[in-house]
């Protein structure tokens, strides 16, 4: 039997799958990539396991299909018959295969130049098809991480799962809205060492890909998979939204595996090798009454109370951090079955010590021993039965792998079984894809580089700072930038582009198009007006229908000059006691229609002020 000790790994061993969504339309049909869109109906669907490419069943599969749920699903506005699996879908979308493909190459990976999709076996009812549909791109790259270089093991490009919506234990409501959607994975080799490595690295592929300027924006936009291993097998935890939650979630679960350890070699200690049949005791009759709701509810509902030994476990449930017992109720809450009390938490939720020593008597619980409580239907025994068997007999080997889930403390808590290769088989309605000559010379002609390079490009060549280049990058508008920058200088470019355009957008509803800002701002450029003058010239635009070429011609436009504000500023002085630099820029906005600077303002101002006192002074 091997000690504790010998269990500790020389070292953590992290890898990521990163999962980035595309700002495209969907990846097999047509329909607009968004969220959010109004509901139009709705169907069920209920889903079986099936084999793989091998003839095996995975099981991950296998799990699903014994919980026995009914999937509903939300028709949305931009979904089609290919989402309701009512119609095959169709050829792979360029667009979106373009940008994983020049993902892939500035992760240095191998691209290939045949794309096939394959279909891998999902059943949790986030696909309609029972299967999800994914196309290796690119494999075998890395990416610098200081001096380390963390491998790529693969890129693919993949269709969303639905949006989950509301759920309980027998059925689940799933949006079709994102069913669909492009998403890139980037699946890291296990050659992080840290949550501050895992961070960084997330960080780093995340930046990498919204600098193509092609992706969506939301909550679930990016969401990132940490596979973790610290010598008791892989753990998958799924679905960390958060950079910040992935340090959390990593702590979790180091912590959860090395208390569990203890837990188990504590077990083995007392003798236990095994977990034998469970055999179940009704002790309904007893518990009528018994003071504790949940009890109490279940048994009005019709179920009934079930009594069962957790041999050699006594103190390891639940006593500091040993909590065997939240292994064992994890597992249940994914049935349905909620409620699980065992002997380390009794007395307690209303149960009183005299039914405490009932259960132990009638349940022969010796010294060591302990036992669990359910509340359930009869024909949940069964069930019952085998996930406390199995989880048991799992974890006493010292094998913690599974995937996991994180909930919004960080703390990770059981999902299913890990899936394997036995999940996978070639989707039979989608032909290879051929990537050609020109394709390919299109994608390794424009390599993107490292993001802090991109960052560094564009501060050092347009002189902006650090924050407006990333904003730039992570808005995907270099291109954009770029062509404002070869009218006007690089900070009012950045400074239109981040600040100007999307406030008047969120404050007046005006949208721009960007061929329309750019013979607007030549046009002002010319005229030495494109600094004040922008903003007033869109919302006239807007108001007024007009084209840039008729909005150049309105003297509303035009600037007060220095000598229109120097005769202006010099009578509100004369006129306006008390005025302060704030109130006579406020002033000034009030009374005149025309644009100006407000610099200008405040260096003529103290200029007059200044001429006045000196005046006094030398009378």
């Amino acid at each position: 039997m091997k000690t504790l000790k010998e269990k500790q790994p020389d070292r953590i061993k992290i890898g990521l799958e990163i999962h980035v969504q595309l700002n495209t339309n969907k990846l097999f049909c047509g329909c607009k990539g968004e969220t959010g869109t109004a509901e139009k109906g709705r169907f069920s669907r209920t889903l079986y396991s099936t084999t793989g490419e091998f003839g095996l069943i995975d099981p991950a599969a296998i799990f699903e299909a014994s919980r026995g749920r009914v999937f509903n699903y939300a028709i949305t506005e931009n979904s089609c018959l290919v989402e309701m699996d009512e119609e095959p879908p169709h050829p792979i979308n360029e667009d979106a295969l373009k940008i994983a493909l020049r993902v892939s190459a500035a992760l240095k990976t191998t691209l290939l130049d045949n794309i096939f999709v394959m279909r891998k076996i999902v059943i949790d009812g986030s696909n309609t098809t029972g299967f999800q549909r994914t196309a290796l791109v690119g494999f075998n790259g890395s990416i610098s991480l200081g001096k380390t270089e963390i491998g790529i093991s693969t890129v693919c490009l993949e269709e969303d799962s639905a949006r989950k919506i509301e759920s309980n234990s027998n059925e689940t409501l799933y949006s079709l809205d994102r069913l669909g959607i492009p998403l890139i994975e980037i699946s890291t080799d296990p050659d992080i060492k840290s949550a501050e490595e895992t961070i960084e690295v997330a960080k780093m592929i995340g930046q990498l890909v919204e600098s193509t300027g092609r992706t969506r924006r939301g909550a679930d936009a990016i969401r990132q998979d940490v596979n973790l291993s610290i010598g008791y097998g892989r753990v998958e935890i799924k679905g960390v939204s958060k950079l910040s939650q992935i340090r959390k979630a990593i702590n979790s679960e180091i912590d959860r595996q090395e208390n569990l350890a203890v837990a188990i070699s504590t077990l083995r200690d007392r003798g236990f090798s095994e977990m034998q049949d469970v055999q179940m005791l009704d002790i309904t009759e007893k518990f009528v009454g018994c003071g504790s709701r949940v009890i109490e509810n279940a048994i009005a509902s019709g179920r009934r109370v079930y009594g069962f030994l957790l041999p050699s476990m006594a103190g390891l449930l639940r006593a500091g951090k040993m909590r065997i017992g939240r292994e064992i109720a994890d597992e249940l809450k994914q049935y349905g079955i909620r409620g699980f009390m065992h002997g380390d938490e009794l007395p307690g939720y209303g149960i009183e010590s005299d039914l405490v020593d009932f259960a132990k008597n009638a349940l022969s619980v010796g010294k060591t021993d302990s036992f669990g409580i359910v509340a359930i239907r009869a024909e949940e025994r069964d069930t019952v039965k085998r996930v406390v068997r199995e989880r048991i007999n799992k974890i006493i080997r010292y094998d913690f792998s599974e995937t996991r889930y994180v909930d919004e403390r960080g703390i990770t808590h059981y999902l299913r079984p890990l899936p394997g290769r036995n999940r996978m088989y070639p989707e039979t309605d989608i032909p290879p894809f051929t990537v050609g000559p020109e394709m390919m010379r299109e994608v390794k002609g424009n390599i993107l580089k490292p993001y802090a390079e991109q960052v560094n490009d564009l501060v050092s060549r347009y002189r902006i700072s650090k924050q407006d280049a990333e904003a730039i990058l992570k808005e995907g508008l270099t291109g954009s930038f770029a062509r404002l920058a070869d009218i006007v200088e690089g900070r009012l470019a950045a400074r239109i582009l981040i600040h100007t355009v999307p406030r008047l957008s969120r404050d007046f509803s005006i949208s721009i198009e960007p061929d329309v800002l750019l013979r607007l701002l030549s046009l002002l450029a010319k005229r030495g007006w494109e600094r004040y003058s922008l903003e007033p010239s869109i919302i006239k635009m807007h108001r007024e229908g007009m084209t840039p070429e008729e909005v150049i011609q309105d003297p509303a436009i035009r600037p007060l000059t220095e000598e229109e504000l120097r005769d202006l500023v010099g009578r509100m002085i004369s006129s306006m006691r008390d005025l302060s630099e704030k109130h006579l820029i406020n002033e000034i906005r009030r009374s005149q229609e025309r644009p100006f600077d407000p610099s200008l303002v405040i260096q003529i101002y103290r200029d007059l002020k200044k001429s006045s006192a000196d005046n006094r002074s030398f009378r």
